[in-house]
């Protein structure tokens, strides 16, 4: 797939729109989900395993 292009200005054409900056969205909660866990069960694993 091609990378997209950015808007133009001109209200006709293949690039056609008004020119904006992309707003950044916000983290979610669900991003971190699972991720103290994950971390204590590594150095769990890692004393266990002797590493």
């Amino acid at each position: 797939m091609a990378p997209k292009q950015s808007k133009s200005g001109i209200f006709v054409g293949l690039n056609k729109g008004h020119v904006v900056t992309p707003k950044e969205p916000a983290p979610r909660p669900s991003d971190r989900k699972g991720v103290s866990s994950i971390l204590r069960f590594r150095i769990m694993f890692r004393w266990i395993s002797c590493f």
